[in-house]
């Protein structure tokens, strides 16, 4: 009965790793980017400037690149909080009169604690912690990605652009374009948006690029 009894709990403790293991994501930080990887897939890269400020967002479908959005970061306001020691307590951004892009947390002597990143006063793309005297990442949450201020581009798995949005105040604005799945990056669908609506006439074209018609 002992043998059956370990034999068991070892079955179970085997099935509890792999199934930790295949829900897990392994992050990377460098320089200028932090990667996410689902065992040995890449599923989402993030690039900052020397500022700090995402500059665009990967996500990968099957290691290929799936969508990227590359962010308009203009109008930004610095704001700084200092401990009464003079260290810098808060450092961020705001746009609009809220909370925008980087903000991070440091503590008395210093050292960095936590960088979030923010959308119109909403926490938003990632948190990170780091280890006290360290700039190693001890833990981190993920948040939606949304969608700020810059341009959204979708690809098909061919790896040929499939469309291209353009983002303001979290809406859809300005131009709007529908590819074929062609090498030739042939138009199907053009036109623009104005807070999220559709405005004024849309046009169709063929896969050859030929206009076929116009529509409200």
């Amino acid at each position: 009965m002992g043998i059956l009894i370990r034999y068991i709990f070892y079955i179970v403790l085997v099935i509890g790793l792999y199934s930790c293991d295949s829900n897990s994501h392994d992050i990377v930080k460098e320089d200028n980017s932090i990667i996410f990887y689902t065992k040995t897939l890449k599923i989402k890269q993030i690039t900052f400037d020397n500022s700090g400020h995402i500059t665009k967002i990967q996500t990968f479908k099957n290691n290929k690149l799936d969508t990227e959005w590359i962010s308009n970061n203009s109008n930004l306001i610095d704001m700084i909080e200092y401990y009464g020691n003079g260290q810098v307590k808060v450092k961020g951004y705001l746009k609009d009169g809220e909370k925008h892009s980087l903000w991070s947390y440091f503590d008395r002597e210093g050292h960095l604690l936590i960088e979030r990143y923010f959308s119109y006063g909403k926490p938003s793309h990632i948190w990170l912690w780091y280890g006290h005297y360290s700039h190693h990442i001890d833990h981190y949450q993920i948040y939606e990605d949304d969608r700020n201020d810059g341009y959204l581009i979708r690809y098909y798995q061919s790896s040929n652009i499939k469309e291209k949005k353009q983002y303001s105040n979290q809406k859809l604005n300005g131009n709007y374009t529908l590819f074929y799945d062609n090498p030739n990056n042939s138009i199907q669908l053009k036109g623009q948006y104005l807070n999220g609506a559709k405005l004024g006439s849309w046009a169709m074209f063929n896969s050859d690029g030929v206009f076929q018609q116009f529509f409200e």
